[in-house]
């Protein structure tokens, strides 16, 4: 539990957030270029 003693909870779902858009954003992309 040592994250959560250096992160809050909500600052913790915020980045969490983050990185799944800019991973489906790269995904889009991927899925695009593949089918250009």
């Amino acid at each position: 539990m040592g994250i959560q003693k250096k992160y809050p909870p909500q600052l913790l779902t915020k980045s969490l957030c983050f990185y799944m858009v800019k991973a489906i954003e790269t995904a889009i992309k991927v899925i695009v270029k593949a089918m250009a």
